[in-house]
């Protein structure tokens, strides 16, 4: 009885943590549906909270699964399935969050690489059996949509949008001076 209320209990924080996750993202779509307008900062604020929540919750639950070796098939699907919403939604909601509307190829350039990451990791799990990371992976992506949520939550989301001049710096590579 006690591992069954644990299975639940670990499927419930996922879902709890998917919920927390996309309650930032309507607000997000609502003031910047184009990607365009900004987006007020509470909004990028709640959507750093969400993601992070549900990143824990993620961890947590796929670290009990396998501490308590209770690990199952229709468990990981339905992980990695609210995985898989999650990542169409944490990309939009980073592209409004940086303005990135304004340059529709740019947007679509980052949703899709963000989408066929997501399927290539799947799909060598498949074929191989076996989920690797590398050094620089899903929780590393995470963290700086976090923080780029996070800046656009403290400076602003036009700070994405500050024209930097190097004309400052004086390049001389291969000159021979």
């Amino acid at each position: 009885m006690s591992c069954k209320l644990a299975i639940t209990s670990l499927s419930a924080s996922v879902v709890i943590g998917s919920v927390i996750m996309h309650t930032g993202r309507p607000s997000m779509r609502h003031y910047s549906p184009n990607g365009r307008s900004e987006p007020p900062r509470w909004a990028s604020a709640l959507c750093a909270l969400g993601l992070f929540v549900y990143q824990s919750l993620d961890a947590i639950d796929g670290k009990q699964a396998r501490r308590t070796n209770s690990s199952t098939p229709l468990g990981e699907l339905f992980d990695h399935g609210c995985d898989s919403i999650s990542t169409v939604f944490v990309a939009l909601s980073a592209c409004i969050s940086v303005q990135l509307g304004f340059y529709p190829r740019w947007m679509f350039f980052q949703c899709f690489c963000a989408m066929t990451l997501f399927y290539c990791a799947h799909w060598q799990t498949y074929v191989s059996g076996t989920l690797r990371f590398g050094k620089i992976d899903v929780t590393e992506a995470q963290c700086t949509i976090i923080a780029i949520h996070l800046i656009s939550a403290v400076f602003g989301p036009g700070i994405w949008m500050t024209k930097v001049s190097l004309s400052c710096f004086r390049f001389r590579h291969g000159t021979g001076r």
